[in-house]
């Protein structure tokens, strides 16, 4: 049974997000579930490449920063960590990325740990699927106690969508992730590349920046749109079932998501409604209004 939760947020003042997220996770058992004092917990954020983080092409710094505060009260250890896409003079971005994103400043103002996936080593993982006989994936995500993916929510010119499920594709580091794409030119190929991730690399929590999303020409080109949400589960299949609804899709839109309801080795969960703190019309187009009931879903793992 999957839960995902939603919450209205308008500002990216770290006060009010911190409001958000605890009031939001004590829909699913409050933080003390899921982390401890003296845990080394990952946030896993989307940083697709240099950008700030008003062009809602990455998760906005001060999305992070507010998380980083609730880790950091709760005795944990943050590390924030990605590896951008693309590259410049044939070197990943990530560094780059980590600067005109605000992340870095962040990280030193707040006492976290950056983890540049690109230089933090590498483990070799045997995937499931049994597509290839090895995948890399950044050591970090292996060296950390807990994980927390934080997707930004954008639409995508190639794949429709991209949120959740699409975020851990960055756990590949550096010019590698260019190398997948080329063995899975589909994009249901490369869901069942980043199904493996997922099972490979086991996250504790996802949470989704939609206080501003990207619509058209994601994930870096589009236009800005508030979208004022947060969402959170621990399925990011739900997650982004969800978020996909939200925006008008059908997962049957979104190859990447429909490569993983298909998968013949996940069974088929309901989804039994999507809690809201003030539930409202299930049609309704309007920031806030939105509701699904019995959705049909695939866990991720």
């Amino acid at each position: 049974m999957s839960r995902v939760i939603i919450k209205n947020c308008t500002s990216y003042d770290p006060d009010v997000i911190k409001r958000h997220l605890v009031s939001g996770m004590e829909l699913l058992g409050g933080w003390e579930k899921f982390v401890s004092p003296g845990m080394r917990v990952l946030l896993k954020v989307n940083l697709i490449g240099p950008k700030h983080p008003d062009t809602a092409a990455v998760t906005h710094s001060e999305f992070v920063r507010a998380l980083t505060r609730i880790l950091t009260e709760r005795g944990c250890t943050v590390w924030i960590g990605d590896s951008s896409g693309g590259s410049i003079a044939g070197i990943a971005p990530t560094a780059q990325s980590l600067v005109v994103s605000g992340l870095a400043k962040v990280a030193k103002e707040e006492g976290a740990v950056i983890k540049n996936f690109d230089r933090e080593g590498v483990a070799e993982v045997t995937p499931a699927s049994g597509r290839t006989n090895k995948m890399y994936l950044a050591r970090p995500l292996f060296e950390a106690d807990f994980i927390i993916n934080l997707p930004k929510l954008k639409t995508h010119s190639a794949g429709i969508y991209t949120g959740a499920v699409k975020n851990l594709f960055g756990c590949i580091p550096g010019l590698r992730k260019a190398e997948y794409h080329r063995l899975a030119p589909d994009p249901k190929d490369l869901g069942q590349t980043i199904a493996d991730i997922h099972q490979a690399v086991k996250v504790g929590l996802h949470i989704m920046d939609g206080i501003t999303a990207m619509q058209g020409e994601g994930p870096t080109a589009g236009e800005v749109y508030h979208a004022e949400k947060i969402l959170i589960s621990t399925d990011p299949l739900a997650l982004d079932t969800t978020a996909a609804a939200m925006l008008g899709m059908e997962v049957e839109d979104i190859p990447i998501l429909e490569s993983g309801r298909e998968s013949q080795t996940r069974k088929k969960s309901k989804l039994p409604g999507i809690m809201t703190p003030h539930p409202r019309s299930a049609t309704s187009s309007c920031p806030g209004d939105f509701g699904v009931q019995g959705k049909e879903i695939m866990p991720y793992w």
